[in-house]
Protein backbone atom coordinates (compact mmCIF):
# COMPACT_ATOMS: atom_id res chain seq x y z
CA UNK A 1 0.00 0.00 0.00
CA UNK A 2 0.76 3.42 -0.83
CA UNK A 3 1.81 5.73 2.43
CA UNK A 4 3.41 8.60 2.72
CA UNK A 5 7.21 8.55 3.68
CA UNK A 6 6.75 11.35 6.41
CA UNK A 7 4.68 8.80 8.61
CA UNK A 8 6.79 5.35 7.97
CA UNK A 9 8.92 4.46 10.57
CA UNK A 10 12.08 2.35 9.90
CA UNK A 11 12.13 -0.90 11.79
CA UNK A 12 9.41 -3.88 11.93
CA UNK A 13 6.96 -1.90 13.60
CA UNK A 14 6.46 1.68 14.16
CA UNK A 15 3.80 3.02 17.06
CA UNK A 16 1.80 6.20 17.20
CA UNK A 17 -0.31 6.69 19.80
CA UNK A 18 -2.92 9.88 19.28
CA UNK A 19 -5.86 8.18 21.58
CA UNK A 20 -3.12 7.78 24.70
CA UNK A 21 -5.80 9.44 26.85
CA UNK A 22 -7.39 5.40 26.80
CA UNK A 23 -5.48 2.98 27.09
CA UNK A 24 -5.11 -0.05 24.68
CA UNK A 25 -6.44 -2.66 26.77
CA UNK A 26 -9.54 -0.77 28.25
CA UNK A 27 -13.37 -0.56 26.77
CA UNK A 28 -14.44 2.75 28.89
CA UNK A 29 -17.77 3.47 28.01
CA UNK A 30 -18.93 3.67 24.08
CA UNK A 31 -15.22 3.14 23.00
CA UNK A 32 -12.01 1.28 22.75
CA UNK A 33 -8.79 1.90 21.06
CA UNK A 34 -8.03 -0.62 18.42
CA UNK A 35 -3.92 -1.15 17.28
CA UNK A 36 -4.34 -1.02 14.02
CA UNK A 37 -1.39 -2.67 11.63
CA UNK A 38 -0.65 -1.93 8.12
CA UNK A 39 1.53 -4.77 6.21
CA UNK A 40 3.76 -2.08 3.60
CA UNK A 41 6.45 -4.23 2.14
CA UNK A 42 8.68 -5.41 4.43
CA UNK A 43 7.82 -3.50 7.87
CA UNK A 44 4.36 -3.48 9.67
CA UNK A 45 3.19 0.26 10.75
CA UNK A 46 1.11 0.57 13.81
CA UNK A 47 -1.26 3.04 15.09
CA UNK A 48 -3.82 3.44 17.88
CA UNK A 49 -7.69 4.40 16.85
CA UNK A 50 -9.92 4.89 19.28
CA UNK A 51 -13.52 3.12 18.15
CA UNK A 52 -16.86 4.53 19.29
CA UNK A 53 -19.89 2.09 19.21
CA UNK A 54 -21.62 4.04 16.63
CA UNK A 55 -19.01 3.58 14.05
CA UNK A 56 -19.33 0.69 11.09
CA UNK A 57 -16.87 -1.03 9.26
CA UNK A 58 -16.25 1.44 6.71
CA UNK A 59 -16.21 4.25 9.16
CA UNK A 60 -12.86 2.66 11.21
CA UNK A 61 -11.29 1.84 7.68
CA UNK A 62 -11.65 5.60 6.50
CA UNK A 63 -10.24 6.70 9.68
CA UNK A 64 -7.36 4.30 9.39
CA UNK A 65 -6.82 5.31 5.95
CA UNK A 66 -6.32 8.99 6.82
CA UNK A 67 -4.08 7.87 9.85
CA UNK A 68 -1.60 5.62 7.36
CA UNK A 69 -2.49 7.75 4.93
CA UNK A 70 -3.18 5.50 2.51
CA UNK A 71 -3.45 6.58 -0.88
CA UNK A 72 -4.42 4.57 -4.19
CA UNK A 73 -6.93 1.98 -2.60
CA UNK A 74 -10.80 3.18 -2.04
CA UNK A 75 -12.43 2.30 1.68
CA UNK A 76 -14.64 -0.89 -0.38
CA UNK A 77 -10.83 -2.18 -1.58
CA UNK A 78 -9.87 -2.80 2.17
CA UNK A 79 -10.93 -4.86 4.88
CA UNK A 80 -10.51 -5.21 9.20
CA UNK A 81 -9.35 -8.38 10.75
CA UNK A 82 -8.74 -8.87 14.51
CA UNK A 83 -5.88 -10.71 15.22
CA UNK A 84 -7.28 -13.53 18.45
CA UNK A 85 -3.79 -15.75 18.19
CA UNK A 86 -0.96 -16.60 15.89
CA UNK A 87 -3.46 -18.90 13.77
CA UNK A 88 -7.13 -17.43 14.57
CA UNK A 89 -7.97 -14.69 12.80
CA UNK A 90 -11.57 -12.52 13.10
CA UNK A 91 -12.72 -10.94 9.69
CA UNK A 92 -15.06 -7.72 10.72
CA UNK A 93 -17.82 -7.90 8.49
CA UNK A 94 -18.35 -5.10 6.03
CA UNK A 95 -21.31 -3.71 7.57
CA UNK A 96 -20.82 -4.45 11.40
CA UNK A 97 -20.39 -2.12 14.04
CA UNK A 98 -16.57 -2.25 14.85
CA UNK A 99 -17.19 -1.86 18.57
CA UNK A 100 -19.46 -4.86 19.22
CA UNK A 101 -18.03 -7.02 16.61
CA UNK A 102 -14.50 -7.23 18.01
CA UNK A 103 -14.05 -10.21 20.49
CA UNK A 104 -13.17 -8.57 23.82
CA UNK A 105 -9.31 -8.50 24.56
CA UNK A 106 -6.81 -7.32 26.44
CA UNK A 107 -5.14 -5.54 23.73
CA UNK A 108 -7.13 -5.19 20.25
CA UNK A 109 -4.99 -5.79 17.56
CA UNK A 110 -6.19 -5.47 13.74
CA UNK A 111 -4.65 -5.60 10.73
CA UNK A 112 -6.00 -2.91 8.27
CA UNK A 113 -5.16 -5.49 4.67
CA UNK A 114 -6.46 -5.64 0.94
CA UNK A 115 -10.15 -7.48 0.58
CA UNK A 116 -9.08 -10.93 -0.14
CA UNK A 117 -12.46 -12.25 0.14
CA UNK A 118 -14.66 -12.76 -3.07
CA UNK A 119 -16.95 -9.42 -2.85
CA UNK A 120 -20.93 -9.98 -2.39
CA UNK A 121 -23.22 -8.27 -4.92
CA UNK A 122 -25.49 -5.66 -2.95
CA UNK A 123 -28.84 -6.72 -2.69
CA UNK A 124 -30.68 -4.98 -5.06
CA UNK A 125 -28.29 -6.82 -7.56
CA UNK A 126 -29.11 -10.30 -5.85
CA UNK A 127 -31.45 -12.87 -7.59
CA UNK A 128 -34.92 -12.60 -5.70
CA UNK A 129 -34.76 -16.33 -5.12
CA UNK A 130 -35.54 -17.36 -1.26
CA UNK A 131 -36.28 -20.05 0.41
CA UNK A 132 -39.29 -17.75 1.97
CA UNK A 133 -40.55 -17.66 -1.53
CA UNK A 134 -41.40 -21.02 -1.82
CA UNK A 135 -44.66 -22.37 -2.64
CA UNK A 136 -46.33 -23.60 0.86
CA UNK A 137 -47.73 -27.22 1.44
CA UNK A 138 -51.17 -27.12 0.76
CA UNK A 139 -51.56 -23.42 -0.39
CA UNK A 140 -53.51 -22.85 -3.18
CA UNK A 141 -51.37 -20.24 -5.14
Amino acid sequence: MDTNSANTHSGTSGQSSDSSSVPPHLRLGDSCVIRVVLPVENRRLCRSIEVTNQEKTRDVIVKAMKKFQVRGYKPEDLELVQIITQDQKLRIPDDANVFYALKTMDVYHVVLRKYTFPRRTPAKQRSSFSLFHRKRRGSKA
